[in-house]
């Protein structure tokens, strides 16, 4: 019965991997510690489990190499995904009694722990390959005298090369696998000399190598084995010396590490690669090289990348032609790998709906996603074409696009920075410095330049704030992108300011493209309440004998004397742009504007006071809460009381008043009205807490007629009086918050 010899079964609990025997019914008869510790069970609690049952499977698995193993009456071995998603290398030996009839099986699993890695990757395949499990049943089968009818199963079917051979090199044994590997019959291995497989520039004297492992009892090294036919593969041979009843031997146990050697040429491949990315300098040459790489570790039918670009997928590098154009974002499992930021190997297409590709004779795969970039994916016409070692090289490659890409981009956006403005998206000074420099030849002449202002910057940023200031000078920009051809240079020089190169253009074509640029700023004024107004100035170098940088002051200078001539009238206009955004936002109707404007020149009269004073008063009484334009709307119409921020923020509307008039020469000379209309006769207003007379004169009457106006119109936050009583209040804030001479005068006048 399978497992009753206990020589091996002490050497099988000593080893790493995972091993049952099973019965001809896949019932499991014996479990080594392994998977004992594994199971987190007993051994009597595995007892009569099925194989599958144990893995956490219903049914029989057809791709198991278990049921293969038992159709195929030979040893097989695969890769299996059990439920808990971890990998396994499963094998599975048939295992026959003495009349040739199946008995049973044995299944060993090793755990394959993905590698995420490249130096961790590197240091599994550079472990030295340990011999130790077989050593020690030898030495167990030579304590209990039984080296030459030790476990033949167990020796014949291990998965390395074991030879006993004498002192002077002679084979006296070689199990199967050593038969199989060197393709000898084991009549015609015994009796020739081991050293015979190594090649003769690797031989090294049998005299000197006895004495070598007698004095240290092992010796481990790499080598080749010649077999029969004249071919080669490496090997890791452990050299063991033995001595058994008075007879000296050495134990040889030879791994084939052709796969090995294998991956390390790929490691090596990969190491070499990442080096040369960090030459690559755009995302063709990553891809290209990518796809090379690819081809030269892994085998496929197809490889490519595909680039997410919105809601769809677009092939950016493939290994040929590609049967597809774009695929929408949420394809299949090349959706899902992208969107779960998760690699999938697919060993059989057929079986899996979501990893359909677009074309049907793809039957296994790799997919890899490349963070918000795009995916990796190669295909095979063949199931099982790739495994999960494939998969781990191709991530490790995979690893080495992704850095590269990200290096370019920084790159890309370091050199985007460099050259463009960050609020308008335009080429910068230094570019069109450079531009200038690189334009100026004969062959561009007639080379034109523009040069633009935005008139008002300081008054929008003042009255509404920067960010709506920054606003404004993004409408500018896109006005004069929009009338450019796209061979001419737009650039922001910084500020309000604007340059534009226009190569091959005469005077003519430059007046046309000013006339355009005109008709546009024209067209968005009449969509927006605050008006744009950008001054223009232009000058042509027609020959070579010219210089630039005059061309370039010529149309700078033209700039700003079209500038002067159409500040006033640009201010204004953004003036009663102000007037007419608070009016609509705000209580500070033009009815109240209108109430205010009458109120003043009627007090203004009855006050003696000049014609020029009048019309003073009676723009401050329009002018006076232009401040409140920076002011939100939520603020100004609040039902309730305001809080101690939200009137530190109403309290501004004084200064933010000031700094708007004082950038016009219109309105300058009633700055300081404004500045002081909230100020008190007693000291105790705002913002500069002016007390009595040094309070202009004109701050302290519109501060009646306000008052005034407030108190008998209802407002969102109070009922209106009737006249009597706002007249009786103004009689009783008399000396405190209003002059009382003037008070007096506007009661008497109001009665």
């Amino acid at each position: 019965m399978i497992g009753e010899n206990n020589l091996h079964k002490r050497a099988l609990n000593n080893i790493s991997e995972i091993v049952f025997y099973l019965d001809k019914d896949l019932k499991i008869i014996w479990a080594n510690q392994t998977a004992i510790d594994y199971f987190d069970k007993d051994l009597t609690s595995l007892k009569g489990q099925k194989c599958y049952e144990k893995w956490g499977w219903k049914d029989k698995c057809d791709s198991c190499p278990v049921i293969r193993a038992n159709k195929s009456k030979t040893a097989e071995e695969g890769i299996m995904k059990k439920v808990n998603n971890q990998i396994w290398q499963m094998k599975a030996i048939p295992v026959f009694n003495n009349s040739k009839e199946l008995d049973g099986f044995i299944e060993i699993a090793s755990d394959l722990k993905p590698v995420k890695n490249l130096q961790e990757e590197q240091a599994k395949y550079e472990e030295i390959y340990n011999a130790k499990e077989y050593i020690q049943v030898i030495d167990e089968a030579i304590k209990q005298k039984r080296l030459l009818e030790m476990n033949k199963f167990f020796v014949d079917n291990a998965d390395i090369l074991i030879f006993r051979v004498s002192p002077d090199g002679i084979i006296k044994y070689a199990n199967q696998t050593a038969l199989d590997s060197l393709g000898y019959s084991e009549a015609k291995l015994e009796y020739l000399s081991v050293d015979s497989f190594i090649p003769e520039d690797e031989y090294i004297p049998r005299d000197k190598f006895w004495k070598a492992i007698k004095i240290s009892g092992s010796l481990t090294y790499e080598s080749n084995f010649i077999t029969k036919t004249g071919d080669s593969f490496p090997v890791e041979i452990t050299s063991q010396y033995f001595e058994y009843e008075g007879n000296e031997y050495e134990f040889v146990f030879a791994k084939d590490i052709s796969v090995r050697k294998s991956y390390e040429v790929i490691i090596k491949e990969l190491n070499k690669v990442a080096v040369e990315f960090n030459q690559l300098k755009n995302e063709a040459e990553i891809f290209k090289k990518t796809i090379e790489t690819a081809k030269s570790i892994l085998k496929f039918d197809l490889c490519g990348i595909a680039l997410a670009k919105g809601d769809r997928f677009v092939p950016a590098g493939v290994s040929e032609k590609i049967d597809f154009d774009f695929l929408p974002i949420n394809h299949g499992i090349i959706g899902k790998a992208y969107k779960n930021n998760k690699s999938y190997l697919n060993t059989d297409i057929d079986n899996n709906p979501e990893a359909k590709p677009t074309r049907n004779t793809y039957k296994s795969g790799i997919v890899i996603p490349m963070q918000d970039v795009g995916v990796f994916q190669v295909v095979s016409d063949k199931k099982s074409a790739f495994n999960q070692r494939d998969l781990e090289f191709a991530e490790i490659l995979i690893a080495s696009t992704q850095a590269a890409l990200e290096r370019v981009y920084h790159q890309q956006k370091l050199n985007y920075k460099t050259f463009h403005d960050s609020l308008t998206d335009l080429y910068n000074r230094s570019f069109f410095e450079e531009e200038l420099k690189r334009l100026d030849t004969k062959r561009q002449l007639p080379l034109s330049i523009i040069m633009a202002d935005l008139n008002g910057l300081k008054i929008i940023n003042d009255s509404y704030g920067h960010e709506k200031g920054d606003e404004i000078l993004i409408k500018a920009a896109e006005i004069l992108k929009d009338s450019l051809r796209d061979e001419d240079i737009l650039a922001r020089q910084g500020g309000d300011e604007f340059a534009v190169l226009l190569p091959k253009t005469s005077s003519d074509k430059l007046d046309k493209i000013i006339k355009r640029i005109q008709a546009k700023i024209s067209l968005e004024n009449q969509k927006e309440d605050l008006p744009i107004s950008i001054a223009l100035g232009s000058a042509t170098k027609e020959s070579s004998e010219q210089n630039i940088n005059d061309i370039f002051k010529e149309a700078d200078d033209n700039m700003y004397q079209n500038k002067l001539l159409e500040s006033r009238s640009s201010k204004n206009s953004i003036v009663q742009g102000l007037l007419n955004t608070l009016s609509a936002k705000s209580d500070e109707t033009k009815e109240h504007a209108i109430r205010m404007t009458g109120l003043a020149f009627n007090f203004g009269s009855k006050l003696g006071l000049s014609n020029s004073e009048l019309n003073k008063l009676s723009l401050l009484a329009t002018m006076h809460d232009i401040g409140k334009t920076s002011i939100s709307e939520e603020i100004l119409n609040k039902p309730g009381s305001l809080s101690d921020r939200e009137w530190e923020i109403i309290k501004k509307h004084s200064e933010q008043g000031y700094k708007i008039a004082s950038a016009t020469s219109e309105f300058s000379i009633i700055a300081e009205d404004i500045l002081a209309h909230h100020e008190r006769w007693d000291g105790s207003g705002y913002p500069r807490k002016l007390a009595g007379k040094d309070i202009p004169e004109l701050a302290r009457i519109i501060s009646i007629i306000d008052a005034y106006d407030v108190m008998t119109n209802k407002r969102s936050y109070n009922q209106p009086m009737n006249k009597g009583e706002a007249l009786e209040e103004i009689s009783y804030c008399a000396g405190s918050q209003f002059d009382p001479e003037l008070a007096n005068e506007f009661i008497k006048m109001m009665k």
